[in-house]
């Protein structure tokens, strides 16, 4: 008898595609600010890397809605993950060294660890498993999150069937596996991320690379989106007049975004949290992160707020489609932009490229990504039948 295939596919969500742009910005802006394209406070006065917390929470929220209770395929599903996420992933890794100069990536010239084997095991996902700079930050230093979300997506079936059934149990188990990882760093000691520590242990490779203490926010997602197949907030809202559900929506929208925006830092500025070890903290920041976003995702889902509805805009929707190849390429355009030497034209030296010229090539590149390479693996790999999440 053939495996259970997911039945008719639930509509897209285009404003939550347009989110991903915003998050990728982010990181996009982060770096900048590391590579002095973009003034340093910019990244000081708010945690961009916590964008990173707004992709586990989306992840969860996009496969918990499309696959939902309904009966599918895992064998078909590891599939549709492999052909989404692997193909890009694995020419922006393949691209470093053939793109990059030695010294412009790790692992540096003269490390102990391999640059061979650091490849290999980005290629195989299997990075985030490993708590050392020069493995889980090799070759493309940002699919450390990809490997992340491999390790979610082989737990996906597991953890899909446990929100149905005991969804409490699961996320107090999930927190606990996350608490026990920062106990466990703080009690073998381990120094925190520096330049001069990359080949060796560190504490943010427990905490905030490796997959089960980050299992928290996707879990986070996979419930938000059990709430919205509830359809309670969706009920209430048909009972409003338009266009009083709008303005509902849209003060719901501007309350997530201040949730955001002040809750993170409120943690932060606590007393209690200050007495913490950085490793708790972490987790602690993490999981309220993803809380903040969850309550986002769930409002702008509902695509009925003015903020949601902007959303839906078809140039928004494009670059939501392609901000993954963002994400995976930038960071390789802004090191060899940099590290050009100045060209000059008639004996004048041509300025070096900034922030736009590194943004609008990485748009490029993320364009040609997803027409030619993503597009394309999905039509070939995905098998028939599969969500489009």
């Amino acid at each position: 008898m053939p495996e259970p295939l997911a039945q008719v596919r639930r509509p897209q969500i285009p404003a939550l595609t347009s989110l991903r742009f915003f998050a990728a910005l982010a990181i996009v802006v982060l770096h900048a600010t590391n590579h002095g394209l973009l003034p340093a406070e910019w990244a000081q006065r708010v945690d961009l890397s916590q964008a990173v917390s707004f992709f586990f929470v989306l992840s969860g929220f996009v496969l918990g809605y499309a696959y939902g209770d309904r009966p599918y395929s895992i064998r078909r599903f590891y599939r549709a993950r492999w052909a989404r996420v692997w193909p890009a992933a694995a020419l922006s890794i393949v691209m470093v060294p053939l793109v990059l100069p030695p010294g412009l990536y790790l692992p540096p010239p003269g490390s102990s660890w391999s640059p061979g084997v650091v490849l290999l095991l980005a290629l195989a996902g299997l990075q985030s498993l490993v708590p050392i700079p020069v493995v889980f930050f090799g070759a493309n230093a940002v699919t450390w999150s990809i490997s992340t979300e491999a390790v979610f997506y082989v737990l996906f079936p597991w953890l899909q069937r446990q929100v149905q059934l005991r969804p409490w149990r699961v996320l107090l188990l999930v927190l606990g596996i996350g608490l026990a990882l920062a106990v466990l760093a703080i009690a073998l000691r381990l120094p925190g991320f520096a330049a001069d520590r990359l080949q060796q242990p560190v504490w943010e490779g427990l905490v905030y690379v490796n997959p089960l203490a980050r299992l928290a926010e996707f879990l986070v997602g996979l419930l938000a989106a059990r709430w919205y197949l509830a359809g309670v907030l969706q009920a209430r809202l048909q009972q409003l007049a338009w266009p009083q559900s709008l303005w509902v929506v849209t003060l719901l929208e501007l309350l997530a975004l201040a949730l955001l925006a002040l809750a993170p830092k409120l943690l932060q500025n606590s007393p209690l949290l200050a007495a913490l070890a950085p490793p708790l903290q972490l987790v602690f920041l993490q999981w309220v992160y993803g809380l903040c976003f969850a309550s986002l995702i769930l409002v702008v889902a509902l695509q009925a707020g003015l903020f949601s509805r902007l959303l839906t805009l078809k140039a928004f929707v494009s670059l939501g489609e392609i901000s993954y190849g963002l994400y995976l390429y930038h960071q390789i355009v802004m090191l060899r932009l940099i590290q050009v030497p100045m060209l000059s034209l008639a004996g004048h030296l041509l300025p070096r490229p900034g922030f736009v010229e590194v943004l609008g090539l990485s748009l490029l590149l993320a364009g040609l990504s997803w027409w030619l390479v993503e597009r394309r693996c999905l039509l070939w790999l995905r098998p028939a039948g599969a969500p489009r999440e």
